[in-house]
C-alpha cells in the first residue's frame, strides 16, 4: 500500500505540474521545464512562508473559481436546451423507461 500511495502522489503531482506548465507555455511562450520549475518553486515558497493559511486561502480561491464556472456552464446549458422543464420532458431516444 505504501508503493501505491507513492505512485498515486507522484503521478498526481506530475500531471498537475505538467498541466500548469503547458498552460504557461501556451499563454506566455515559456519553456515547459522553466514553467514547471517556477510552479514548483512558487508553490513551495507560498506554502513555506504562509503555512497552512496560505494553502487554505488558495483552496478557497480555487473552489470559488470552479463553482462559478460550474454555475455558468449549468446556466448556459439549460438555456441551450430550453430550460430545466424542457430537459426533463425530452429524454434521449435510446433511453428506456426503466432508466428514466
Amino acid at each position: 500500500s505504501l508503493v501505491t500511495l507513492f505512485i498515486y502522489i507522484f503521478t498526481k503531482l506530475s500531471v498537475s505540474v505538467f498541466s500548469g506548465a503547458t498552460v504557461l507555455h501556451s499563454v506566455f511562450g515559456w519553456s515547459r521545464f522553466a514553467a514547471a520549475a517556477g510552479l514548483v518553486v512558487l508553490t513551495a515558497a507560498y506554502t513555506a512562508l504562509g503555512g497552512l493559511a496560505a494553502v487554505i486561502f488558495t483552496d478557497l480561491a480555487q473552489s470559488a473559481v470552479l463553482l462559478s464556472g460550474a454555475l455558468c456552464m449549468t446556466v448556459i446549458a439549460l438555456s441551450k436546451v430550453g430550460g430545466y422543464s424542457e430537459l426533463m420532458s425530452s429524454p434521449p431516444d435510446d433511453l428506456n423507461d426503466e432508466e428514466w
